[in-house]
């Protein structure tokens, strides 16, 4: 069974005055599973005023969360990406690994190969770091 937890996250979003700008991407508060939309939380420069909006974006199928890891890197990217630029090869695709096999076979935890290791908000982030640097 898998269990929700809308409000997770939100106990690390507590704004003290600060001398940058702060966001958080959070899920919106919901109890149906199916509402994966998402929405930012900022506090501005020296604020302890926390501004919440919509960023028109929502988790994509079968994902619920990011990898520190992920960040950094693009959908497309060719090694890490879930859907990589092909005309870029590096041998293997990273992001796209969905081992099958018997168990106790690999040295690598399973595990591992759950963890998202690309950004889905990917573009979303470079649009904020541009507009970030054009002022």
């Amino acid at each position: 069974m898998i269990e929700f937890n809308p409000n997770a996250g939100t106990q690390l979003f507590r704004p003290a005055i600060q001398v940058i700008r702060r966001s958080e991407i959070f899920n919106r508060e919901s109890q149906r599973l199916e509402q994966r939309d998402l929405l930012a939380r900022s506090a501005a420069p020296r604020s302890k005023a926390v501004e919440e909006k919509p960023i028109g974006l929502a988790w994509p199928d079968q994902l619920f969360s990011l990898s520190h890891l992920a960040v950094p890197f693009a959908p497309n990217d060719p090694l890490f990406g879930i859907q990589p630029d092909m005309s870029v090869d590096y041998g293997w695709r990273l992001g796209q690994l969905a081992p099958r096999g018997e168990k106790g076979v690999l040295q690598v935890p399973l595990e591992q190969f759950m963890r998202l290791n690309c950004n889905p908000f990917f573009a979303y982030q470079l649009e904020r770091m541009r507009h970030f640097v054009a002022k």
